[in-house]
């Protein structure tokens, strides 16, 4: 398989987007508008850092940053800032 990022949300109100980029690259924008979300993404080989932000319903959002590195492991990252939105990080990442 290939390296997959999964990242959950959920908020106190529905979300109704989230935007990710890797590194300076375009922001990928996703429509949720449910009060929580599950999305896989491919990572790039390497070493980056990726940009998760969600967006809710009445516009708060909340902003989630991590360098990735390409290599063997497992890690989740759970932030609750503002506790309106939590978005957790699951790398899952293998090599062939």
């Amino acid at each position: 398989e290939g390296n997959n990022i999964k990242i959950t949300a959920n908020g106190k109100e529905q979300l109704s987007y989230m935007t990710y980029r890797w590194d300076d690259d375009e922001e990928t924008k996703v429509d949720i508008n449910s009060m929580q979300t599950e999305q896989t993404i491919e990572t790039p080989k390497g070493t980056h850092t990726l940009t998760v932000v969600m967006v809710d319903i009445n516009n708060k959002t909340e902003t989630k940053t991590q360098e990735v590195k390409c290599v063997k492991f497992r890690s989740g990252i759970t932030i609750r800032a503002k506790k309106r939105i939590s978005i957790f990080i699951s790398i899952k990442r293998w090599r062939k």
